[in-house]
């Protein structure tokens, strides 16, 4: 199964692994502290983290075969280190070299879900490009062209049109949630589906979106909206193409589940991350054994690299 696409990926000893999945080369990197956010790479390579530092938390990124973190914002955390949620949904944008994330102020006396919080989109050189105010914001997701960015909030959007995979909306087993679309430039947001989560493939002419707790193919010239199915999916991660996700499922195919032991938490059983065709159900294992509770980030590699 041929696939052009990159993993970053945190392992028990603090540090960064990036694995080209065509070849198979992995380089390492060790940050300075515990990394709670990962997005990337992009169109040239460059992945973007958070760390734990000192009492701040920094926004850190690195280029394509470099092994120098260079920071790129920093603030003093405001939470416990169990609560960190500074920049978080941190996402990277394919091109264009943009970065977005959420803002939300801890101990507001009003539900998590409802708070007011700002999308704050900016450039990788440490310049703000765009603040954009919602309630209820999560899950952001770049389009591929760099100029629009999908998210969630509760409720149903006014202009969304009823879809055939309302049935347990409707049934009120599940709270209606629905994906956006923000253009970064001129602030205009306008609905995609229903849902609380959404991954673009690199033509966009694919979307998954995750609807009353389920995720489904959503093909945006038909607006057909079918189930994904893939053994033993867990978590999506990304589309690198119209057909082919990455994503941490169970272990398939014989192998026996393990458990993870540290000092930190209690025993957790061990996913693997899968390369699959959402069409065919076909897939392969990329990494055998993997945590749960690390952080993954994957991206189409470029024709050019």
């Amino acid at each position: 199964m041929q696939c052009r696409a990159t993993i970053a990926y945190t392992t028990t000893d603090a540090s960064l692994q990036i694995l080209d999945i065509a070849d198979g080369l992995t380089r390492t990197i060790r940050a300075e502290g515990r990394v709670w956010q990962l997005s990337g790479p992009d169109s040239e390579g460059r992945v973007i983290y958070t760390e734990e530092y000192k009492g701040n938390v920094r926004l850190m990124t690195l280029g394509k075969d470099e092994h120098n973190p260079v920071e790129v914002l920093s603030r003093r955390s405001k939470r416990p280190f169990w609560e960190m949620r500074e920049f978080q949904g941190l996402v990277l944008s394919p091109t264009l070299g943009r970065f977005a994330f959420i803002h939300d102020e801890p101990g507001q006396e009003i539900p998590w879900d409802e708070r007011p919080r700002q999308i704050e989109v900016w450039h990788l050189n440490g310049s703000l490009l765009r603040e954009h105010s919602v309630s209820g914001a999560t899950h952001l997701t770049w389009f591929p062209d760099g100029q629009r960015l999908a998210f969630a909030q509760e409720g149903r959007s006014e202009d969304m049109p009823c879809m055939r995979c309302d049935a347990d909306y409707e049934q009120g087993k599940y709270p209606v949630s629905t994906v956006l679309i923000l253009d970064v430039q001129t602030g205009n947001v306008e609905p995609l589906h229903l849902g609380e989560r959404a991954i673009v493939s690199p033509s966009s002419t694919v979307v998954l979106v995750r609807v009353a707790g389920y995720w489904r193919i959503l093909d945006r010239g038909t607006r057909e909206c079918t189930p994904l199915d893939v053994p033993g999916l867990m978590q999506p991660l990304a589309l690198v193409s119209d057909d082919l996700l990455v994503y941490c499922g169970l272990p398939t195919t014989g192998q026996e589940q393990e458990k993870l032991y540290t000092a930190q938490a209690a025993p957790q059983w061990k996913w693997t991350v899968k390369l699959a065709s959402i069409r065919t159900h076909k897939f392969v294992t990329v990494l055998p054994y993997v945590a749960r509770f690390h952080r993954y980030s994957v991206a189409r590699t470029p024709d050019n690299h």
